[in-house]
């Protein structure tokens, strides 16, 4: 038996300090993980119910809007919202007590409720 020879040589590079991430390295991560969390509440109440602890219910609705850099981004929203309410009163009554922040007034205008 002879001396072993490394396949892969390594070259060693120098340890760089940690940056900040460029968020297009990451196009659609959160339409991604809007999409694990409604695959992970399909009827699992512990994961619904884990989510609804950490305010992941509001973070979802949030979410439920268009936005042109996260196509389908809205959908999967929609879809995880359903997940997470299905069969749990509990996040049914988190989404019934929220209140509408801001509303068309009779022009059309969106406006601030406070405003209205």
């Amino acid at each position: 038996m002879g001396k072993a020879i490394p396949i892969l040589q390594s070259k060693t590079r120098p340890v760089q300090e940690p940056t900040e991430a460029d968020p297009s390295e990451f196009p659609y991560l959160k339409r991604d993980l809007i999409r694990v969390l409604g695959t992970l509440a399909y009827r699992n109440r512990a994961v619904q119910d884990r989510i609804r602890q950490c305010g992941g219910v509001q973070v979802v609705m949030g979410h439920c809007v268009i936005d042109e850099r996260n196509p389908y981004l809205r959908e999967h929203a929609v879809f995880t919202l359903r997940n997470l309410l299905e069969q749990n009163v509990e996040n049914q009554g988190v989404v019934r007590e929220m209140k509408p922040l801001r509303g068309f007034d009779a022009d059309g205008i969106l406006r601030d409720i406070a405003e209205s």
